[in-house]
């Protein structure tokens, strides 16, 4: 009823239009059925990020069926063409076969359709999905949809099905078996001097001191599977930043 009053005296309050900026320039296309960005991104190689903040009228990482979805300039016909791709590949992701915990290593690994083989990974306290995810170069949709999980909800201890590359599997293996009592997040030694807005390598975290004209989109994009929203998680803050200020980087081992 709100809503209807002020609408309907709009005119009247001085409520007026808030002109849209457009993220950049931009083609549409209608999907005929549901897609997710993760594989959008996966086949036509655009971040994440992107995506999102084209189309800020989806309020998650999916495009229901009959929508309207915002591409890159120049990206429409692409797209038209590489969408039986996209949705081979959505099924790929979406669809990994999730087997049981065993307690012991399988001598013959389950594989996805795209050659990945599967890892348990027991969680260990500090642990969230996101820096999960950032540790084996996955999504977290990926994570939860693999072992079924309804919420972001984790415990020291759970155990979780992951899906690696075939090649990384026994490094990645050595990792998820580390010592439970083994730090997760590494304190970050001080940097100073000249090189104050250098980033310094970590096993787990690195610093980057934001500059004039920095987004949390751009700094993201400097580092290999980090998304914006990874950033906001993994400092606590909005996507407002500021020159000066201080972002820790979660990055790969």
């Amino acid at each position: 009823m709100a809503f209807i009053h002020l609408s309907t005296h709009a005119q009247e309050l001085g409520i007026a239009p808030i002109e849209v900026i457009p993220f950049e320039a931009a083609d549409s296309v209608r999907v005929e059925s549901e897609l997710h960005f993760a594989a959008i991104a996966t086949v036509m190689g655009l971040p994440v990020p992107r995506l999102r903040a084209m189309n800020p009228l989806l309020c998650s990482d999916r495009v229901p069926p009959f929508e309207r979805l915002r591409l890159p300039r120049g990206e429409r016909d692409r797209f038209v063409q590489l969408t039986d791709s996209i949705i081979r590949v959505q099924q790929q992701l979406h669809q990994a076969p999730v087997p049981p915990y065993s307690g012991m290593a399988s001598a013959a690994p389950v594989r996805t359709a795209d050659g990945r083989e599967a890892i348990h990974y027991r969680v260990r306290s500090g642990d969230y999905l996101g820096s999960i995810a950032m540790r084996f170069g996955v999504k977290v949709s990926q994570i939860k949809t693999w072992n079924k999980l309804r919420s972001d909800r984790i415990s020291a201890g759970d155990r979780l099905l992951i899906y690696v590359p075939a090649s990384q599997r026994a490094r990645y293996e050595r990792h998820s078996s580390a010592p439970e009592d083994e730090p997760t997040n590494r304190t970050v030694p001080a940097v100073n001097g000249a090189n104050a807005n250098l980033p310094s390598p970590v096993a787990d975290f690195t610093w980057y001191t934001v500059q004039t004209g920095d987004s949390l989109y751009g700094i993201a994009q400097r580092y290999p599977g980090v998304e914006a929203k990874d950033l906001m998680q993994v400092n606590g803050i909005s996507a407002d930043i500021k020159p000066g200020q201080k972002l820790k980087i979660p990055v790969q081992p």
